[in-house]
């Protein structure tokens, strides 16, 4: 008898079915089954997938497939008593077996990964908006073009372009929250996604999941907020460039790390 997560289980000879056509309409698919009645929420956590908490890991176990190399995943149940009924000793009508119907429905294309179980499904979204501030400069630091210093009191503004960049990642199995609270306030120690490095300031994270019906943890959707500065944000102007700045005991104004995990 074949198992699942540990649960024996047998098809029914009219479990598999399903509707769709060649217009774009839904593509779905059905299979049906029986479970003992006492391990039937077991079985459709494990025909959904979920994650699952081991101590501070979290492992992300893939919706079932409808068949060998199909992409309609399952993602929907119901199910009914079989069997002689009986009344339970919590007072409550059960039977012998569970005939649990699991519903299906393909991950499109751009939701989906072909790689293996562990990067199932997970796919990631980057919107950013840039905009120019004025950076103001004393005049003290500035000359008129071949001539006298400015006086102090005579401010100039240069455009600077700062932006806002959040990458978000569906579906995450494992949340690597204590690495991304170590990055918040830190600059890119290297170049990141083609952005030079210190010109990125890690701003925060926010993450979200939810609990189903079932007690099931789901997967994570996390997102990344970058800063963006068109000058390193540890650098300021000296009166004649733009240079780094650090304390005065020479630690570094601003830490950098490598943002290369996230």
């Amino acid at each position: 008898m074949p198992t699942i997560g540990g649960i024996s289980y047998t098809e029914t000879l009219d479990s598999a079915s399903g509707a769709g056509d060649r217009k774009g309409g839904t593509l779905t698919r059905s299979r049906k089954f029986k479970v003992a009645w006492a391990s039937k929420e077991s079985f459709i956590a494990a025909m959904l997938g979920g994650t699952t908490v081991y101590g501070e890991d979290y492992v992300f176990t893939p919706p079932q497939a409808f068949e060998e190399g199909s992409i309609c995943r399952a993602n929907s149940y119901d199910f009914e008593g079989f069997g002689r009924p009986a009344l339970g000793s919590d007072g409550f009508i059960e039977f012998s077996h569970a005939l649990i119907t699991i519903g299906y429905q393909p991950i499109e294309a751009e939701d989906r990964d072909e790689g293996d179980d562990e990067t199932f499904g997970v796919w990631a979204e980057e919107t950013s908006q840039f905009h120019v501030e004025m950076m103001p400069i004393p005049g003290c630091w500035l000359a008129w073009a071949g001539g006298d210093v400015l006086d102090n009191d005579q401010v100039c503004s240069f455009p600077v372009v700062f932006g806002d960049i959040n990458l978000t990642r569906y579906n995450v199995a494992q949340l690597k929250r204590s690495q991304m609270a170590a990055l918040c306030g830190k600059i890119n120690a290297a170049e990141f996604r083609g952005w030079p490095a210190g010109q990125l300031l890690f701003g925060g994270f926010s993450y979200a999941y939810s609990i189903d019906n079932l007690g099931k943890q789901t997967a994570y959707t996390a997102t990344v907020a970058l800063k963006f500065r068109s000058i390193r944000w540890d650098y300021m102007f000296n009166g004649t460039a733009w240079a780094q700045v650090e304390c005065a005991g020479g630690e570094a104004l601003l830490d950098t790390a490598e943002f290369g995990d996230i």
